[in-house]
């Protein structure tokens, strides 16, 4: 019998502490930001789709960060998104996780908004 079945979940820990140790201890990478974390690991790059400025306010009413975020997701990007610092035993309305990372795998249109 071939069990192998616990190895993958092994790697993102080995990873991890990996990642740690580059960066220098843990606390360098408890609470940081996802993008610099997937950039380091894949050599990719970044883009920050912000939402608080007006800038941001008129793109998002107008369709066009949807359209951003769609169109990042049918081309196969790495997509993450992030809350408001705070504990992570606080949730928001919505039970977003504050101070938490979350990776955007799908996003779908519901009743037009």
């Amino acid at each position: 019998m071939d069990d192998d079945s616990g190895i993958a979940e092994v790697w993102p820990l080995v990873i991890e502490k990996a990642y740690a140790k580059f960066k220098g201890n843990y606390t360098t990478i408890n609470g940081g930001y996802p993008e610099v974390g997937l950039c380091d690991l894949t050599g990719g790059f970044s883009a920050d789709i912000g939402f608080k400025g007006n800038e941001e306010k008129e793109r998002i009413a107008s369709g066009e960060t949807w359209s951003q975020l769609m169109g990042l997701l049918a081309e196969g990007a790495i997509v993450c998104a992030s809350s408001h610092n705070g504990k992570d035993t606080d949730k928001n309305a919505h039970g977003i996780v504050m101070g938490h990372a979350y990776s955007v795998l799908d996003a779908t249109l519901i009743d037009g908004t």
